[in-house]
Protein backbone atom coordinates (compact mmCIF):
# COMPACT_ATOMS: atom_id res chain seq x y z
CA UNK A 1 0.00 0.00 0.00
CA UNK A 2 3.12 2.36 0.96
CA UNK A 3 4.34 1.73 -2.52
CA UNK A 4 1.53 2.04 -4.48
CA UNK A 5 0.85 5.64 -3.01
CA UNK A 6 4.22 6.45 -3.47
CA UNK A 7 4.00 5.75 -7.03
CA UNK A 8 0.60 7.69 -7.48
CA UNK A 9 2.40 10.98 -5.57
CA UNK A 10 5.21 10.30 -7.92
CA UNK A 11 2.66 10.05 -11.05
CA UNK A 12 0.58 13.11 -9.59
CA UNK A 13 3.56 15.45 -9.56
CA UNK A 14 5.13 14.36 -12.75
CA UNK A 15 1.93 15.53 -14.25
CA UNK A 16 1.88 18.20 -12.24
CA UNK A 17 5.35 19.12 -13.89
CA UNK A 18 3.95 18.88 -17.68
CA UNK A 19 1.14 20.72 -17.11
CA UNK A 20 2.86 23.50 -15.48
CA UNK A 21 3.60 26.75 -17.10
CA UNK A 22 6.85 26.63 -17.12
CA UNK A 23 7.21 23.70 -18.47
CA UNK A 24 4.87 24.50 -21.18
CA UNK A 25 7.05 26.98 -22.34
CA UNK A 26 10.27 24.46 -22.90
CA UNK A 27 9.20 23.73 -26.12
CA UNK A 28 6.46 24.45 -28.92
CA UNK A 29 5.67 24.78 -32.81
CA UNK A 30 5.97 27.87 -34.38
CA UNK A 31 5.06 27.07 -37.65
CA UNK A 32 2.91 26.02 -38.73
CA UNK A 33 0.72 28.59 -36.46
CA UNK A 34 -2.04 27.18 -34.94
CA UNK A 35 -4.70 28.29 -36.58
CA UNK A 36 -2.74 29.99 -39.24
CA UNK A 37 -2.76 29.40 -43.25
CA UNK A 38 0.18 28.55 -45.57
CA UNK A 39 0.57 27.77 -49.03
CA UNK A 40 3.95 27.45 -51.28
CA UNK A 41 7.46 26.65 -49.62
CA UNK A 42 8.12 27.42 -46.11
CA UNK A 43 9.16 25.65 -43.20
CA UNK A 44 8.32 23.31 -40.46
CA UNK A 45 10.19 25.20 -37.39
CA UNK A 46 9.88 25.31 -33.35
CA UNK A 47 12.02 25.01 -30.53
CA UNK A 48 12.86 22.81 -27.52
CA UNK A 49 14.99 23.27 -24.41
CA UNK A 50 16.28 19.85 -24.88
CA UNK A 51 15.91 16.58 -26.99
CA UNK A 52 15.82 13.29 -25.56
CA UNK A 53 15.75 11.96 -29.30
CA UNK A 54 15.29 12.28 -32.53
CA UNK A 55 12.95 15.36 -33.21
CA UNK A 56 10.17 14.19 -35.66
CA UNK A 57 6.84 15.27 -37.68
CA UNK A 58 3.69 13.63 -38.47
CA UNK A 59 1.29 15.35 -40.33
CA UNK A 60 -2.45 13.80 -40.48
CA UNK A 61 -0.75 11.15 -38.84
CA UNK A 62 1.51 9.81 -41.78
CA UNK A 63 5.51 8.49 -41.40
CA UNK A 64 7.55 10.71 -38.80
CA UNK A 65 9.39 13.28 -41.16
CA UNK A 66 13.10 14.20 -39.18
CA UNK A 67 13.48 17.65 -38.35
CA UNK A 68 16.82 19.21 -37.65
CA UNK A 69 17.62 19.93 -34.21
CA UNK A 70 20.11 22.25 -32.74
CA UNK A 71 19.61 25.34 -34.65
CA UNK A 72 20.34 28.47 -33.29
CA UNK A 73 17.33 30.47 -31.43
CA UNK A 74 18.67 33.00 -29.42
CA UNK A 75 15.47 33.87 -28.17
CA UNK A 76 14.85 31.23 -26.56
CA UNK A 77 18.12 31.23 -24.12
CA UNK A 78 15.90 33.18 -21.27
CA UNK A 79 13.24 30.59 -20.95
CA UNK A 80 16.00 27.54 -21.70
CA UNK A 81 18.49 28.77 -19.07
CA UNK A 82 21.20 28.89 -21.62
CA UNK A 83 23.92 30.79 -23.46
CA UNK A 84 24.13 29.14 -27.19
CA UNK A 85 20.30 28.96 -27.68
CA UNK A 86 21.09 25.87 -29.89
CA UNK A 87 17.47 24.88 -29.38
CA UNK A 88 15.52 25.23 -32.87
CA UNK A 89 14.25 22.77 -34.98
CA UNK A 90 13.33 22.97 -38.60
CA UNK A 91 12.84 21.56 -42.14
CA UNK A 92 11.86 23.12 -45.53
CA UNK A 93 8.55 21.49 -47.01
CA UNK A 94 6.13 22.10 -49.99
CA UNK A 95 2.64 23.23 -48.23
CA UNK A 96 1.61 22.65 -52.01
CA UNK A 97 1.81 18.56 -51.41
CA UNK A 98 -1.04 18.47 -48.92
CA UNK A 99 -4.28 18.89 -50.58
CA UNK A 100 -6.74 22.38 -50.07
CA UNK A 101 -8.12 22.56 -46.12
CA UNK A 102 -7.38 21.55 -42.56
CA UNK A 103 -4.60 19.65 -41.34
CA UNK A 104 -3.03 18.84 -38.12
CA UNK A 105 0.89 18.65 -37.56
CA UNK A 106 2.20 16.76 -34.62
CA UNK A 107 5.82 17.09 -33.48
CA UNK A 108 7.54 14.39 -31.32
CA UNK A 109 10.97 13.95 -29.58
CA UNK A 110 11.86 10.46 -29.37
CA UNK A 111 8.29 9.27 -30.22
CA UNK A 112 7.04 11.30 -27.48
CA UNK A 113 4.52 14.04 -28.82
CA UNK A 114 4.96 17.66 -27.47
CA UNK A 115 3.62 20.05 -29.34
CA UNK A 116 0.98 19.90 -32.36
CA UNK A 117 -1.24 22.64 -34.66
CA UNK A 118 -3.92 22.55 -36.78
CA UNK A 119 -3.62 24.78 -39.59
CA UNK A 120 -5.15 25.42 -43.85
CA UNK A 121 -3.40 25.01 -46.49
CA UNK A 122 -4.01 26.95 -49.82
CA UNK A 123 -2.58 25.56 -53.05
CA UNK A 124 -2.80 26.54 -56.63
CA UNK A 125 -4.02 22.79 -57.37
CA UNK A 126 -0.78 21.24 -58.11
CA UNK A 127 2.20 21.13 -56.21
CA UNK A 128 4.34 23.56 -57.80
CA UNK A 129 3.65 26.00 -60.30
CA UNK A 130 6.25 26.68 -63.05
CA UNK A 131 6.27 29.05 -66.04
CA UNK A 132 4.42 31.45 -64.34
CA UNK A 133 5.36 35.42 -64.11
CA UNK A 134 3.46 38.42 -62.90
CA UNK A 135 3.92 41.16 -60.24
CA UNK A 136 1.21 43.43 -58.59
CA UNK A 137 1.29 46.93 -56.58
CA UNK A 138 -0.81 47.60 -52.86
CA UNK A 139 -0.95 51.36 -52.35
CA UNK A 140 -0.34 52.66 -48.71
CA UNK A 141 1.36 49.66 -48.02
CA UNK A 142 2.63 48.60 -45.63
CA UNK A 143 2.27 52.26 -44.32
CA UNK A 144 0.16 55.43 -45.69
CA UNK A 145 2.62 56.84 -48.80
CA UNK A 146 4.00 54.12 -49.78
CA UNK A 147 3.30 51.49 -52.57
CA UNK A 148 4.55 47.94 -52.55
CA UNK A 149 5.61 46.06 -55.66
CA UNK A 150 5.67 42.26 -54.97
CA UNK A 151 6.70 39.65 -57.83
CA UNK A 152 6.43 36.24 -58.68
CA UNK A 153 9.25 33.81 -56.97
CA UNK A 154 9.08 30.22 -58.96
CA UNK A 155 11.58 28.69 -56.32
CA UNK A 156 9.75 29.54 -53.14
CA UNK A 157 6.23 29.53 -54.76
CA UNK A 158 5.32 32.55 -53.16
CA UNK A 159 5.10 36.82 -54.11
CA UNK A 160 8.15 38.60 -52.57
CA UNK A 161 8.47 41.77 -51.66
CA UNK A 162 10.52 43.36 -54.67
CA UNK A 163 10.60 47.02 -54.16
CA UNK A 164 8.96 49.88 -51.77
CA UNK A 165 7.94 53.14 -53.74
CA UNK A 166 7.19 56.65 -52.33
CA UNK A 167 7.64 56.25 -48.57
CA UNK A 168 8.29 59.81 -46.84
CA UNK A 169 11.44 60.63 -44.93
CA UNK A 170 9.43 60.79 -41.68
CA UNK A 171 6.23 59.01 -41.50
CA UNK A 172 5.59 61.08 -38.17
CA UNK A 173 5.91 64.36 -39.88
CA UNK A 174 3.29 63.00 -42.47
CA UNK A 175 -0.60 64.30 -42.40
CA UNK A 176 -2.51 61.25 -43.68
CA UNK A 177 -5.22 63.51 -44.43
CA UNK A 178 -3.76 65.17 -47.84
CA UNK A 179 -3.66 61.65 -49.03
CA UNK A 180 -7.63 62.03 -50.48
CA UNK A 181 -6.66 64.87 -52.42
CA UNK A 182 -4.26 63.35 -54.38
CA UNK A 183 -5.35 62.22 -57.86
CA UNK A 184 -5.36 64.46 -61.36
CA UNK A 185 -7.10 67.76 -61.47
CA UNK A 186 -8.11 70.69 -63.88
CA UNK A 187 -7.89 74.08 -62.73
CA UNK A 188 -10.57 76.18 -64.18
CA UNK A 189 -9.14 80.03 -64.39
CA UNK A 190 -11.39 83.48 -65.16
CA UNK A 191 -9.00 85.96 -65.03
CA UNK A 192 -8.71 89.47 -66.58
CA UNK A 193 -5.25 91.72 -67.83
CA UNK A 194 -2.99 91.29 -70.83
CA UNK A 195 -0.25 89.14 -68.47
CA UNK A 196 -3.07 86.04 -67.93
CA UNK A 197 -2.29 82.43 -69.12
CA UNK A 198 -3.41 81.74 -72.75
CA UNK A 199 -4.88 78.21 -71.27
CA UNK A 200 -8.01 78.53 -69.26
CA UNK A 201 -7.94 75.41 -68.18
CA UNK A 202 -4.76 73.80 -66.89
CA UNK A 203 -3.86 70.28 -65.95
CA UNK A 204 -2.98 69.62 -62.42
CA UNK A 205 -1.67 66.62 -60.25
CA UNK A 206 -2.37 66.90 -56.26
CA UNK A 207 0.77 64.13 -54.42
CA UNK A 208 1.02 63.78 -50.76
CA UNK A 209 -0.58 67.59 -50.29
CA UNK A 210 1.96 69.32 -53.10
CA UNK A 211 0.34 70.88 -56.03
CA UNK A 212 1.87 71.03 -59.56
CA UNK A 213 -0.37 72.87 -62.66
CA UNK A 214 0.85 73.26 -66.06
CA UNK A 215 4.54 72.31 -66.04
CA UNK A 216 5.37 73.53 -62.22
CA UNK A 217 4.08 77.12 -63.20
CA UNK A 218 1.56 76.80 -61.03
CA UNK A 219 2.54 75.17 -57.92
CA UNK A 220 1.70 75.09 -54.15
CA UNK A 221 0.76 73.04 -51.30
CA UNK A 222 -2.79 71.62 -49.99
CA UNK A 223 -3.45 70.40 -46.00
CA UNK A 224 -5.95 68.09 -44.64
CA UNK A 225 -8.69 70.68 -44.31
CA UNK A 226 -8.56 71.50 -48.08
CA UNK A 227 -6.68 74.71 -48.06
CA UNK A 228 -4.61 75.59 -50.61
CA UNK A 229 -2.04 78.38 -51.17
CA UNK A 230 0.57 78.85 -53.84
CA UNK A 231 2.25 80.90 -56.42
CA UNK A 232 2.68 81.28 -60.24
CA UNK A 233 6.04 81.58 -61.38
CA UNK A 234 8.27 82.37 -64.16
CA UNK A 235 11.01 79.65 -64.12
CA UNK A 236 11.80 79.72 -60.33
CA UNK A 237 11.11 83.55 -59.65
CA UNK A 238 7.65 83.68 -58.11
CA UNK A 239 5.43 86.63 -59.95
CA UNK A 240 2.05 85.80 -58.53
CA UNK A 241 -0.11 84.19 -55.85
CA UNK A 242 -3.21 82.16 -55.59
CA UNK A 243 -5.27 80.96 -52.46
CA UNK A 244 -8.73 79.72 -51.72
CA UNK A 245 -9.86 75.56 -50.81
CA UNK A 246 -10.32 72.17 -52.88
CA UNK A 247 -13.96 72.53 -52.18
CA UNK A 248 -14.52 76.20 -53.41
CA UNK A 249 -11.97 77.47 -55.07
CA UNK A 250 -10.36 80.77 -54.49
CA UNK A 251 -8.55 84.27 -56.00
CA UNK A 252 -5.42 83.91 -58.34
CA UNK A 253 -3.39 87.37 -59.27
CA UNK A 254 0.48 87.36 -61.16
CA UNK A 255 1.53 90.57 -62.49
CA UNK A 256 -1.21 92.56 -63.97
CA UNK A 257 -3.51 89.91 -63.94
CA UNK A 258 -5.90 88.60 -61.52
CA UNK A 259 -9.35 86.23 -61.01
CA UNK A 260 -10.47 83.32 -59.70
CA UNK A 261 -9.98 79.92 -60.00
CA UNK A 262 -11.51 76.35 -59.41
CA UNK A 263 -10.13 72.74 -59.64
CA UNK A 264 -11.98 70.05 -60.44
CA UNK A 265 -11.05 66.33 -59.80
CA UNK A 266 -11.12 63.91 -62.90
CA UNK A 267 -9.30 61.24 -61.60
CA UNK A 268 -8.52 59.77 -58.28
Amino acid sequence: MRHSSRWFIGMTAGLVLLLSPAWALARTLDSPADGGTVSGIGVISGWKCEAVGDITVRIDGGDHIPLVYGSSRGDTSASCNDDDGLNGFVAIWNWGLLSDGKHTAVVYDNDMEFDRATFTVVTFGESFVTGAADECTIEDFPSMGETATFAWNESTQHLELAEIMGAPEDLEDMDPGVAQFDGNWTAHLDTTGSSCLSATELDCEISNGDLSCFNNVVRGTVNSSGSVAGGVYAGETEIGQFSGTIQDGGTLSYLDCSGDWMLDQHMH
